[in-house]
């Protein structure tokens, strides 16, 4: 099963879930109507008793009382405006309470890690700190490899437990969470096992549904919370000391009563269906992480420790419980583990990735971390004493390159080509290879302390970006500093500073690095992201020349501007079929044709034309702003349109089996355009 089949499980999962939980609801409403029934009969029958003892002869007491015999069991069932107003007002309730917990954790992970108690990693700070510098260094690692935004990382410090979880609606907004005896307790490979898992359930698309199954048992769970307060409030009602209110007081309290064993009942069904869905993921979680890895010691470890501990991963804060189903190891206890677990037995984890396991598990002792390349930051940094921030020195400072030139790195030019198949690619999307990560390792090395802090800071990060979208080319280049000195701003004459040496850099080297801004960029405020467009936009369209590689790190920039605006909420796919966006789909592959190697290049465009089964008709124009417009309908699409998009890009830029690395990083930074993540396409020939 590939990542364009996990989306579509993880919708369809989404939908089944609906539905099993539009049963719970159901019960809840059913049994809720029950009890608003025979408190309406309750109060009907005290009131009319009430009436004959005070006044037994009056032909309204008679009446009543002839009515009452006359009355069947269904009439007293059967009352339409004691069921309108209970279903209406349960279905309101439950409704409010399941958007405000949604609303509370929507748009992206930080708010599920800041309930939790978690307190964002600053990159800067995390050189003093080893075990968080290493965590962060696992971290980029597996995202620069597997294509996937670098998520934010947040440490639990009050938690000694070893724990982790991932949160989030996409993997752009993901972020990992983990707890601070899981950086202290593991090894670097134990650790890297556990940051995998957390990947696999970051692309497998199990975190949008782990945040729906928080907000919808928050909506069963209010009924019983507002029977409390119910149950809580009733006797005030008897302050007035009249006889007649009894019934009332006990009616109230009755209903009362009933709501709190009714949404905390239903709240157990919604447990155990949450635990089932959970813990069917693990399994795949665990095995992903095997297949990321290449080292099941790693993440077996990691689990021989959790078995060993007193608690085995129980976390002790009181919203443990709300994501106990997210978490690496099951974060409560249970006192039904067959049926409220969230997690399978630690034994057949271990058991599953090592047949041969003896049985026994690892007390864990805090570890004696060594250096983990923590040298790539340099502690106190602060801007170069060379850097300009005046306007009349755009174009000429000097300063920061002598500082952050990084050394040369062994690695292919753009121009050497490497075997590739095109039929290869769409299967790869969204995994993590051994040799990836390899790769990720050695180019983060290679970077320089001072480029690789501005990377990883929010406020120099921005300029960073910028000078990636800085053509090679020289005629382009000065076009586009001429652009720059029409904005009078520190962040324009700071983005010059950084021109020379990110273009000393190997192409390989370049979309990292991007990468490693793109997590930074998104701690900016929406006044911050849009200074960067108002700049950002004009270089890529400062000669009216397309360069799709320039134009999909654009879009990364303005969609980290809309995921703040929206608050992470991303719609639904609007596209379900090639053809009806036959239109796009041409544009695309003709800039990425073009952008190709080869001279034949309208061949190529033809051919992956036709494995759309679209007539390979060249578009009128080709324009900047025509292709940014393709690249927003086409990311609105669904996985299987884009897995056929992805193999004819492929099919585009690989010929003959051979491919140049430039080519590979278009495609790779067109396939993120598209929202589909793509690892190194180039890293096994490293």
């Amino acid at each position: 099963m590939d990542f364009f089949q996990h989306q579509d499980r993880a919708r369809a999962s989404s939908l089944k879930l609906l539905v099993l939980y539009g049963f719970a609801v159901l019960g809840v409403v059913v049994a809720l109507n029950a009890v608003a029934i025979i408190v309406a009969n309750l109060i009907k029958d005290a009131q009319a008793d009430h009436a004959v003892l005070t006044d037994v002869n009056t032909p309204a007491a008679v009446a009543d009382q002839a009515q009452r015999a006359r009355q069947s069991t269904l009439d007293r069932l059967w009352q339409p405006q004691v069921i309108g107003l209970t279903t209406l007002g349960t279905l309101g309730i439950m409704g409010l309470a399941s958007l405000y917990r949604k609303a509370s954790i929507a748009g992206n992970g930080a708010a599920v890690a800041e309930m939790m108690g978690g307190a964002p990693v600053d990159p800067g700070a995390a050189a003093l700190d080893p075990d968080a510098r290493m965590l962060l260094n696992i971290v980029e690692e597996m995202s620069i490899a597997s294509g996937v935004p670098t998520p934010r990382v947040y440490v639990m410090d009050n938690e000694r437990a070893i724990n982790a979880f991932a949160a989030g609606t996409r993997p752009d907004n993901a972020v990992i969470g983990v707890t601070r005896g899981c950086i202290q307790k593991l090894t670097r490979d134990e650790l890297q096992g556990v940051v995998a898992h957390e990947f696999s359930h970051i692309l497998n698309g199990d975190m949008r549904l782990n945040l729906r199954m928080i907000a919808l048992n928050f909506g069963i769970m209010a009924i019983g919370i507002i029977g409390w307060h119910i149950l809580r409030h009733a006797p005030r009602a008897a302050s007035g000391g009249k006889k007649d209110a009894a019934a009332g007081i006990i009616a109230i309290a009755l209903v009362g009563l009933a709501m709190i064993i009714i949404g905390y009942v239903g709240l157990i069904f919604g447990q155990i269906l949450q635990a089932a869905v959970s813990r069917q993921r693990e399994f795949l979680a665990d095995a992903s992480a095997v297949q990321f890895t290449r080292n099941p010691s790693g993440i077996a470890g990691a689990l021989k420790k959790i078995g060993g501990e007193a608690g085995r991963g129980r976390l002790t804060h009181s919203a443990a419980q709300e994501v106990a189903h997210m978490c690496f190891a099951s974060g409560v206890s249970s006192w039904l583990s067959a049926i409220f677990a969230t997690h399978p037995p630690l034994e057949e984890r271990i058991r599953a990735i090592e047949p041969s396991w003896d049985g026994r598990f690892v007390e864990p002792e805090v570890v004696t971390r060594t250096r983990d390349r923590s040298e790539r930051l340099a502690p106190g940094f602060a801007m170069p004493s060379g850097m300009s921030t005046r306007k009349a020195d755009i174009g000429t400072s000097a300063g920061l390159a002598a500082v952050v030139t990084p050394p040369p790195m062994a690695m292919a030019s753009d121009t050497r080509t490497i075997e590739a198949r095109a039929a290869r690619v769409p299967p790869v999307a969204g995994t993590i290879d051994a040799a990836a990560v390899t790769f990720v390792d050695q180019v983060l090395d290679s970077l320089s302390p001072a480029l690789l802090h501005a990377a990883e800071d929010a406020f120099t990060a921005r300029a960073v970006a910028l000078a990636l979208l800085i053509d090679d080319e020289p005629s382009i280049q000065h076009q586009q500093r001429l652009q720059l000195q029409q904005f009078d701003s520190p962040l324009a004459v700071m983005t010059v500073e950084f021109i020379a040496p990110i273009h000393s850099l190997p192409r390989a080297a370049r979309l990292p690095l991007f990468d490693l801004t793109c997590r930074a960029l998104r701690q900016l405020t929406v006044s911050q992201l849009a200074e960067l467009r108002a700049i950002a936009e004009p270089l890529v369209r400062a000669d009216d020349r397309l360069s799709l590689f320039e134009l999909a790190m654009l879009k990364s920039i303005q969609q980290i501007w809309r995921d703040l605006e929206r608050k992470g909420r991303e719609p639904p796919p609007m596209y379900r079929s090639i053809a009806s966006v036959g239109k796009h789909a041409r544009l695309l592959l003709t800039a990425v044709a073009r952008s190709g190697q080869q001279s034949d290049w309208q061949g190529d465009f033809s051919r992956a034309c036709r494995l759309l089964d679209l007539e390979p008709t060249l578009p009128d124009r080709l324009s900047v702003a025509d292709l940014s417009e393709s690249l927003d309908v086409l990311r609105a699409t669904s996985p299987a349109v884009k897995r056929r998009l992805v193999q004819a890009i492929a099919d585009c830029v690989i010929h003959d089996g051979r491919l140049t690395l430039g080519e590979a990083e278009i495609a790779r930074a067109t396939c993120a355009a598209i929202d589909v993540p793509l690892p190194p396409l180039y890293a096994e020939s490293t």
